[in-house]
């Protein structure tokens, strides 16, 4: 089953895994379909819905290289307000992935040190985290995996967050936008007495 969600973008389930998945509800879907960057075609794998919500999901995208993976991630984290840091990096087998690398939220700190309780911290211990997997393609391969060789890039995310997203609280402690950063630096530039 094919879904347009915009002109460029394209939304497919795939028949191999979800055959006996529950039906998304049509709020559930336009949710997380907000949060998806335009212009990619998806394979919609496995999901699991808890109130109302997308919150696990498996993706599958026609992306076959780290640097597409790395932009589609930085789209995705611009789109949906999130902001993740790296939990940890994987070797580069060689054999089967080109590319694996784990996130976190960065609502999970981690800190060594309790806060004191009369300020705000930005540890909220959310346990929201992705996975990404560039499978590596051949012509002619031994692999059991039965998905379409065009769709290369695994997405695994648990996009269930333990605070509200758009809220000003949870925005204050996202990275400083790199237009912005380009600006100071032209500023600073056009007014350094030389």
């Amino acid at each position: 089953m094919k879904t347009m969600v915009s002109q460029s973008t394209e939304l497919t389930r795939c028949t191999v895994c979800n055959e006996d998945a529950e039906p998304l509800t049509c709020e559930a879907y336009l949710k997380f379909m907000a949060f998806l960057p335009p212009n990619y075609k998806y394979c919609l794998c496995n999901y699991t819905v808890q109130n109302g919500n997308i919150s696990c999901i498996s993706l599958r995208l026609p992306i076959s290289t780290e640097e597409g993976a790395r932009t589609w991630f930085s789209q995705f984290q611009e789109k949906s307000l999130t902001t993740m840091r790296v939990d940890r990096t994987h070797p580069l087998s060689g054999r089967k992935n080109v590319f694996k690398i784990s996130y976190r939220c960065q609502h999970l700190t981690r800190s060594k040190a309790t806060a004191n309780e009369k300020f705000a911290t930005k540890n909220t211990n959310c346990r929201a985290s992705a996975l990404i997997t560039v499978k590596r393609t051949v012509k002619y391969s031994r692999s059991t995996d039965r998905h379409d060789k065009e769709y290369a890039m695994v997405v695994k995310m648990n996009f269930d967050h333990n605070h509200v997203l758009e809220s000003a609280d949870a925005l204050r402690y996202r990275d400083v936008a790199h237009s912005t950063v380009q600006k100071f630096i032209q500023l600073f530039i056009a007014f350094c007495p030389a």
